[in-house]
């Protein structure tokens, strides 16, 4: 951890282990990490993600995971040790942001949606009309409450069969976490 912010503690003691500078009051609300030099509460932050550059990927009426196996160059608090997914360490809120770029040779409706533990979240999913003469762009945004051992995965389902094709270069999916509180 950075310690370059001090504040006074319920002690009265100056503080150095405020590690994004946000941590200005001397509660432990919303912390889970005690400093030992001070006896006040420090942040405990995670964040990380996961991208695709597959080719494309076969749709049904079955969701299907999304195969991401390229991982953000910084990450913390997150574990990426299960395949295609990412399995949350700290619990609080975080920020999903989800983004899926491609497109189809038929029209069709498709589905980009967040697994959780297995069962599909409700809160995050976007479904899209395809058309085979343009670019789709999934983007969805929500914050959730996470626990320690949670598993997300991105998956997506088609109304009927057909293949979605990632963009040639450049991740074709982002799954992203970023705890906030």
């Amino acid at each position: 951890m950075s310690c370059d912010y001090n504040y006074n503690n319920m002690n009265n003691q100056k503080c150095p282990c405020d590690m994004y500078k946000e941590n200005r009051y001397p509660c432990c609300f919303g912390y889970s990490q005690q400093c030992h030099t001070c006896n006040a509460c420090c942040p405990q932050r995670a964040f990380g993600s996961l991208m695709t550059s597959a080719g494309s990927i076969q749709l049904n009426t079955t969701p299907t995971k999304v195969i991401m196996t390229e991982q953000s160059q910084a990450s913390m608090g997150i574990d990426y040790s299960y395949a295609n997914a990412i399995r949350i360490k700290n619990t609080g809120i975080y920020r999903i942001d989800i983004l899926v770029v491609g497109n189809s040779v038929v029209n069709e409706n498709a589905s980009v949606r967040l697994n959780i533990n297995g069962v599909t979240s409700e809160y995050i999913l976007q479904t899209l009309n395809l058309t085979s003469i343009s670019v789709a762009t999934f983007a969805i945004t929500n914050f959730v409450t996470l626990s320690a051992g949670d598993i997300l995965a991105l998956e997506m389902v088609a109304s009927d069969s057909m293949t979605f094709y990632f963009p040639s270069e450049g991740p074709g999916a982002i799954l992203s976490v970023q705890q906030v509180a």
